[in-house]
């Protein structure tokens, strides 16, 4: 007993064998090397961070810019009405009649772009928007082959957009026995 109590008491600051022989096989990893957990996060977080971004960009393209296109158009047409106020008359506004987003490829661009338009159309005369309206599928076809006649280009320019408004006005005119039209207008246009 004494012999045992010699052992435990003359090893009594040393560390037990086991115990060291555990702590010596551990190294540090080097600097700079990734363990897989860290590059499964980094990965994570990127492709997140990607469809974030993605997301976003769809939203401003297929949300935002067609609700500011809109909001422009209508605070033009307010202002041409304020400019065209004589005293306290008013010049007349007739019904408007909308063909929303229509979309469309653009001439030569291989489907790879598109454009997406609304268009207003406009008449002093009920009869003549009744007339839109019952022939509102030839008249998409018409707005349809009006502006996949068109290049990117063409599309994008402002003072093509003028001569395209007035070919609008011309063609649909042409297959509307009703009446005229007093005003197109492109309530929304995206390119992409």
């Amino acid at each position: 007993m004494a012999e045992e109590n010699q052992a435990v008491t003359g090893n009594e600051g040393a560390t037990p064998p086991a115990t060291e022989q555990a702590g010596a096989g551990k190294t540090s990893p080097p600097l700079g090397t990734i363990n897989t957990l860290t590059l499964l996060i980094l990965l994570g977080t990127a492709a997140l961070y990607a469809g974030v971004v993605f997301a976003s960009s769809q939203i401003t393209g297929q949300v935002v810019v067609p609700k500011l296109s809109t909001w422009l158009a209508v605070r033009e047409a307010r202002q041409i009405l304020a400019a065209e106020v004589v005293g306290e008359q008013v010049a007349p506004f007739g019904e408007v009649y909308v063909i929303e987003d229509l979309v469309v490829n653009p001439h030569r661009s291989g489907g790879m772009r598109y454009a997406c338009v609304s268009v207003g159309l406009e008449s002093l005369d009920p009869a003549v928007i009744r007339e839109i309206g019952i022939r509102d599928a030839q008249v998409k076809d018409l707005l349809i082959q009006i502006f996949g006649s068109r290049t990117v280009e063409e599309l994008s320019d402002v003072y093509t957009r003028e001569e395209i408004r007035q070919e609008v006005q011309r063609r649909v005119e042409e297959i509307l026995p009703a009446g005229e039209l007093d005003a197109v207008y492109f309530v929304n246009f995206v390119l992409q």
